[in-house]
């Protein structure tokens, strides 16, 4: 029991991106090593050092002008008290400044913003597939260094904004800067900033179709937080090698996923310590984001009025309240400048509130209510049912577009929000609600679905270019 609360301290202790001051004494190699907070023995005082790979104390370090890890020179010696110029004693040169590492051009697609770091491939996947890279460090340029090759080989975008807040901001300077628009969105989290990844995971389940995390272990959680988790697609890679963080860390995280009902899938990395993860799998990482995306928008087989199958307790309450149902369906993003797209709003009882001009409006009856409904709650996993959030009464994270949002209202306390997407899904599902209605909403929904249509084409042409280059045998990830 001790031996594993000692261990569970060290791992905890772990410093993968120290600031700046605290480096102050380290070399440029060292400073992007995993340094364990754990005081060693300095070899020449023999006071303590601040990590347990030291060699020195932060003191002689200085003194010695050397690194306190590898003893390598990073400094001229500080002069003692009394000596160099001005002091009275032998003069002695000045010390040379540090010197600085030249400017380099940026790399093309990548982008910088406010928010953080950003990358645009040339030729992005018809999914506009997008990695979130959650690190908050100094190190998330050399992060992006290692990835971008897979990236731009896989058409995927990659945003590394600095927290969980920041990536609707962020997501929204990329498409002003570059006219990229996010599509299907993974969150990448490596080591300690796994716990954001799993963060922006419970903050905005819905927006994504995948986690993946690498070397890193489960932050403590509520069982609730972690029963949020289910059904999410889950990538979980280790190094064999991982001294920092063993293999016996990452088994436990894929066991409390999977009895969290988590998609989990493990990949361990033969030979690999803490760093070098990532990179030996950045080629598996980007081929299984696309096939998250992939999978997202494939269009979903869904019966015209299918009984209700999935979590039947809300349905029923939905059914009981049917006499107070309301449905909204509101694009997020950039509208275009001619002919914006329509939101659509259906509700049983009258409006009390004035719709925006571009909102298409109906009444529905109990019964066209009753269909809507039993429609939603088809489609097994892809259910509206079991892929919503009830957000009645709390802070929304700020929707990222293009999509489509679908807000399902009734019972008491109960605001169901979902997505409908951005592709050939999103329109698979706006045909799905209209085979279900008649009258003025089936009327409006095909003017809705009469706007989009040229979006349409222009989805079906990329997918078939996509699945003809793969017949065809194209560049390989």
């Amino acid at each position: 029991m001790v031996r594993f609360a000692i261990r569970a301290v060290v791992v905890a202790s772990i410093l993968l991106a120290l600031p700046a001051a605290a480096l102050a004494e380290v070399c440029e190699q060292c400073s992007h090593k995993a340094l364990v907070a754990w005081p060693g023995k300095c070899i020449r005082c023999g006071q303590p050092t601040r990590y347990r790979e030291s060699k020195l104390c932060r003191q002689c370090a200085e003194k010695a002008g050397q690194c306190e890890v590898c003893l390598a020179k990073i400094a001229e010696p500080k002069a003692p008290p009394g000596e160099g110029p001005g002091a009275g004693g032998p003069s002695a040169a000045a010390p040379a400044p540090a010197q600085r590492k030249p400017q380099t051009p940026a790399k093309p697609g990548r982008l910088e913003t406010d928010c953080g770091l950003a990358f645009v491939p040339a030729k992005p996947h018809v999914t506009a597939a997008t990695l979130v890279v959650m690190e908050d460090s100094d190190r998330a340029g050399k992060l992006l260094d290692m990835l971008q090759g897979p990236l731009e080989k896989a058409g995927l975008a990659a945003v590394l904004p600095r927290n969980a807040d920041d990536m609707a901001a962020i997501l929204a300077d990329v498409e002003s800067k570059s006219g990229f628009r996010a599509g299907r969105l993974v969150a990448l989290g490596f080591s300690q900033n796994a716990a954001m990844a799993y963060k922006l995971a419970l903050s905005a389940r819905s927006r994504l179709t995948g986690l993946a995390v690498a070397s890193a272990w489960v932050p403590k959680m509520e069982p609730a937080e972690l029963a949020a988790l289910a059904g999410l697609p889950v990538l979980v890679l280790h190094g064999q090698a991982d001294r920092v963080c063993p293999m016996s860390e990452a088994a436990r995280t894929a066991g409390l996923l999977r009895r969290a009902k988590a998609k989990v899938e493990m990949q361990a990395v033969p030979g690999a310590g803490h760093l070098q993860t990532v990179g030996e799998k950045a080629g598996a990482l980007t081929d299984w984001v696309i096939a998250r995306a992939e999978e997202a928008d494939k269009p979903a087989v869904v019966a015209a009025a299918p009984p209700p199958t999935t979590q039947p307790a809300m349905v029923d309450r939905f059914l009981a309240a049917a006499e107070d149902f309301e449905l909204k369906l509101d694009f997020v993003g950039k509208q275009p400048a001619l002919e914006p797209y329509y939101g659509l709003h259906l509700s049983v009882p009258d409006w009390k509130a004035r719709a925006h001009k571009d909102t298409l409006t109906a009444r529905l009856t109990s019964e066209q209510a009753t269909r809507i409904i039993r429609q939603l709650a088809g489609g097994g996993q892809e259910s509206f049912f079991l892929r919503s959030v009830n957000v009645a009464g709390k802070t929304r994270m700020p929707d990222v577009g293009p999509t489509y949002t679908i807000t399902a209202s009734g019972p008491k306390d109960v605001v169901l929000l979902g997505y409908l997407g951005w592709g050939p899904r999103l329109m698979e599902q706006l045909s799905n609600l209209r085979s279900v209605t008649d009258g003025t909403p089936s009327v409006q929904l095909g003017r809705l679905i009469e706007r989009l249509a040229p979006l349409k084409a222009e989805w079906d042409k990329e997918l078939a270019d996509q699945l003809r280059k793969r017949r065809m045998g194209g560049p390989k990830r």
